[in-house]
């Protein structure tokens, strides 16, 4: 497309109109080349995670049997015991479900459930895993819950091979409660 050039315009901005006046836009073309180069990857970004994701899925590990014990405390006026135990696909946390049950008949409105990790029976750290607190309204004499417990120990380090479950504390609707002796 060849155009004449008017005697006060220079070349350059003979350029621009000529570019502009067949409808093209300049900032138009670089946008939808950003969008499409933006898309692009987003696209391929996509297509990675799924496909992980689905591999990971495949390979999903089960939790080694007895990962997830509970704790003998012959004098707790409530018993906790485990339900269900499920690890994710990367064994960095163990799902624990678990049951709490009063003994006593009485209602239970709080109680604490703690861990202590292990790998390869050397204790590795006692901690805090559950609190569980209700209105007095609401107290009941079995509660079900779902923990995360973390087996990673950091970087370089064995991984948790064994959660042992026990009752820190139980508090009842009537205003009684029980704790575990502080020396273990």
């Amino acid at each position: 497309m060849r155009q004449q050039l008017d005697k006060n315009e220079s070349p350059a901005r003979a350029l621009i109109s000529s570019a502009h006046s067949d409808g093209t836009d300049c900032a138009g073309k670089r946008a939808m080349r950003k969008s499409s180069l933006l898309l692009t990857v987003i696209l391929i970004l996509a297509i990675f995670v799924w496909s992980c994701q689905s591999s990971s899925m495949e390979n999903q590990h089960k939790c080694e049997e007895g990962l997830v014990t509970v704790q003998s405390q012959p004098d707790v006026p409530a018993a906790i015991s485990v339900l269900q135990v499920g690890c994710a696909y990367d064994l960095f946390e163990a799902d624990v479900t678990i049951e709490m049950k009063s003994l006593n008949g009485k209602l239970i409105t709080e109680y604490e459930v703690w861990a202590i990790k292990s790998s390869d029976g050397t204790i590795n750290a006692y901690k805090r895993i559950l609190v569980h607190t209700t209105e007095l309204g609401n107290a009941a004499s079995a509660y079900r819950d779902t923990v995360s417990v973390s087996l990673n120990r950091g970087f370089l380090r064995k991984r948790v091979t064994n959660i042992k479950l026990f009752v820190e504390s139980v508090k009842f609707s009537d205003g009684t409660g029980w704790h575990a002796p502080l020396s273990r």
